[in-house]
């Protein structure tokens, strides 16, 4: 004996049900032998007959289930539903209904140019008395007429926005400059897009002025960080570039905030996650020659900048022919090796070189690192003085 039945078994023992129901309800038995309801449609038939309405305006089976729920509404709230089908779609139907429900004058945004989403900030324009004719135009998408919308129900001269060439961030940014005393309208003026107005607004209200960066042509990604390089005092002029996106300005702005050669990745040649794993290895103090090149992927830096912070020999896969994926291998491969080794004991020049940084106070974990040459230690121990002293001169 089965345990359970097929989907369409199921279908078919609703659609049974649906019909005895229908019939019990004095639905015409031919007619539904005839008109092969599907399952939507014998809902709305048998939803009208239960609230004893006139099922035969929209018993024929040419109508969808939506247009004859649309109709069976419209019989139950009193206003010609059937004759809108032809001009509107049941999302527009669905919106005239909550309009004509709630007393509306529907009429304001009975027109079928208008979107369902453009009909329903109409409608509730409506609802709280706005004067809707402001913003009740087609040629506005629904987000321009929510900012207009929003605009009168806080009590704002919208028709400092109200313009169907300014696109709805555009209209957000001038209505939340309104609201909190910082006006940008003069910006929205000159043809500035969203991502500019924001960033100088935000300027603006810092007191600072980077006009002459948008004259020259920078967008909204790049003018961001060149304002966050303003805010902290970063000198970010010698790097930039038209030619550099806003994710490269910031890496340069990082590796600046810290002081590392940002010479070395300020180029063009590197996209972002490049330029982040030469700056990180930088800021680790790695020997980042070994993969300071556009030849490598960022992937293929990631794996290299493990390798060197293990203090493995990567110049046996820092190649450009190897995958990201095969350095990968090679580096565990190496780290397994080194695992295995017995523990190796600093030899003399590289214990003086420790000795040296003690004695200065420097940090010496940067570079106490067997695998690290005496020679190395010595390059990234005069580096590390020579931050030092840089600070201490700066205080």
């Amino acid at each position: 004996m089965r345990e359970s039945i097929t989907k369409e078994e199921k279908d078919l023992n609703e659609r049974t049900a649906l019909c005895r129901q229908l019939l019990e309800l004095g639905f015409d038995r031919d007619k539904l032998e005839r008109n092969q309801y599907d399952e939507g449609q014998l809902h709305e038939l048998l939803e009208g007959l239960s609230m004893k309405l006139d099922v035969t305006e929209y018993d024929d089976p040419s109508y969808v289930w939506y247009q004859m729920r649309e109709i069976r509404l419209g019989i139950q709230y009193g206003y010609d539903a059937k004759g809108l089908l032809n001009d509107y779609d049941w999302t527009q139907l669905e919106e005239i209904r909550e309009g004509y429900v709630g007393g509306l004058n529907i009429v304001k945004y009975m027109n079928p140019l208008l979107l369902s989403p453009q009909m329903r900030e109409i409608r509730l324009g409506l609802e709280t008395n706005l004067d809707v004719d402001l913003y009740a135009r087609p040629e506005l998408d629904w987000f321009q007429m929510k900012e207009i919308r929003l605009g009168l129900e806080e009590k704002l001269d919208v028709s400092v926005y109200n313009h169907v060439n300014y696109s709805a961030e555009v209209m957000r940014l001038i209505r939340e400059g309104m609201l909190t005393g910082h006006p940008v309208q003069q910006y929205a003026e000159q043809g500035l897009d969203a991502e500019v107005i924001r960033v100088l607004g935000r300027a603006d209200t810092l007191g600072i002025d980077i006009m002459d960066y948008v004259k020259q042509g920078y967008v909204g990604d790049q003018l961001a960080e060149i304002l966050k390089c303003h805010e902290k005092h970063i000198r970010i002029d010698p790097f930039l570039s038209h030619s550099l996106y806003g994710t490269q300005l910031r890496q340069i702005r990082l590796g600046l905030e810290v002081g590392v050669d940002v010479t070395i990745y300020a180029k063009d040649s590197y996209d972002w996650f490049q330029m982040r794993e030469i700056r990180v290895g930088l800021e680790e103090r790695l020997d980042v020659s070994h993969y300071a090149s556009s030849l490598f992927d960022h992937a293929q830096m990631v794996e290299i900048r493990l390798g060197l912070e293990a203090g493995l020999d990567v110049s046996s896969y820092a190649k450009f022919l190897y995958s990201a994926g095969q350095m990968k291998e090679k580096r565990l491969e190496l780290m397994a090796k080194l695992d295995e080794a017995p523990e190796s004991e600093f030899d003399e020049a590289q214990s003086a070189e420790i000795i040296l940084g003690l004695e200065a106070g420097l940090d010496v974990e940067a570079y106490a690192k067997v695998a690290y040459s005496a020679e190395q230690m010595r390059s990234i121990r005069e580096k590390m003085m020579e931050e030092m002293s840089a600070r201490k001169g700066g205080i």
